[in-house]
């Protein structure tokens, strides 16, 4: 599964888009395959429905950390 966005850089205040793929269960009946076309986030930690992703910014390169649900 994919999961992806844009991010206001808490640094620079530019914009930028990001992804990240998550990992489907081994029971999945089927496998989804994705493709990498934006910078790859991080996630870190998953809560419920919501995702705590670590991603660096494009332009200056200033680690932002957001919730994402």
């Amino acid at each position: 599964m994919r999961i992806d966005g844009k991010r206001k850089c808490s640094d620079c205040s530019k914009e930028f888009e990001w992804m990240s793929i998550v990992a489907q269960p081994a029971s999945a009946p089927i496998y989804t395959v994705e493709t990498i076309d934006k910078p790859q986030a991080r996630i870190v930690e998953k809560r419920g429905d919501t995702y705590l992703v670590n991603i660096f910014c494009s332009h200056c390169k200033q680690l932002n950390a957001f919730e994402h649900k």
